[in-house]
């Protein structure tokens, strides 16, 4: 008997999904899941947001980085993806390409509340940056 072929994209969304469910309290399968789902489907974004997440709520800022990168690059389209790389920018002092990051992600997503919010208080942090400047 031959079993059924499963498209890999199917596939991919079925571990992405499962790996959604674990993220919070299993973030060590949620890793090899989204790693699985990469491999089924390398261009799969919000895999890579989220494995980024996990990266970067362990501390591996660098890998967290590449992984937000590389979802900006395959689907710049995704709100996410901006919006973790302005994230990183703000936490670094890089205010200016925090705001142009966090502004991406609003105009993707003008529901994105968290990024509407950190858009402000980059903005504030600019302006201040600025005016002690002068």
């Amino acid at each position: 008997m031959i079993a059924p072929v499963i498209p890999l994209t199917r596939n991919a969304d079925a571990l992405y999904r499962l790996a959604c469910s674990i993220d919070d309290n299993e973030p060590d399968r949620a890793e090899i899941m989204y790693t699985a789902c990469l491999i089924s489907h390398p261009s799969h974004a919000n895999a890579m947001v989220n494995l980024g997440n996990i990266h970067f709520r362990r501390g591996h800022y660098d890998r967290a980085q590449y992984l937000y990168m590389k979802a900006r690059q395959v689907n710049p389209m995704c709100p996410e993806a901006h919006y973790n790389l302005g994230y990183m920018a703000l936490q670094d002092g890089e205010l200016s390409d925090a705001v142009s990051l966090f502004e991406t992600a609003v105009k993707l997503d003008p529901r994105f509340q968290d990024a509407r919010t950190n858009l402000a208080l980059a903005r504030e942090r600019l302006n201040n940056k600025l005016a002690e400047a002068l």
